[in-house]
């Protein structure tokens, strides 16, 4: 438990108790995760497509076709306040992340989410021209 660290003298503690930040964590084998049950946790859509790229992102030669089976999480990821800056966000690190092309990507999200991923687009174009 995280409070456990925070070095507050027992007699403080009590009077304080409520405000102290605490939490626990989750570690994840993501690996051992069926992709199902990744998505069915009660997460966010971006969390849970995050969650998906992280996991395949080093599966080069499938995440392309497995990123084609996530189109309704992309979707319900722009539904979200800032969704299409967050998604661009999860694209530039898949993009970084594997040896994918940014044209693949682009392709793959022209086809799955037609006119909404044009500002992602332009978000992944201007990335890699700054980089240059």
């Amino acid at each position: 438990m995280f409070n456990a660290l925070i070095d507050v003298p027992e007699t403080v503690r009590s009077a304080l108790g409520h405000h102290l930040v605490d939490f626990s964590h989750m570690v994840d084998d993501l690996s051992e995760i069926p992709d199902d049950r990744l998505r069915a946790r009660a997460c966010t859509a971006l969390m849970t497509l995050a969650t998906l790229s992280f996991k395949h992102a080093q599966t080069r030669s499938e995440l392309l076709d497995r990123m084609a089976g996530w189109s309704d999480v992309m979707r319900a990821a722009i539904a979200a306040p800032h969704g299409l800056e967050a998604l661009a966000l999860v694209m530039r690190n898949i993009v970084q992340a594997s040896d994918v092309e940014r044209d693949a990507i682009h392709s793959l999200m022209k086809r799955e989410l037609g006119p909404e991923a044009k500002d992602i687009i332009m978000t992944l174009e201007n990335d890699s021209s700054s980089e240059e």
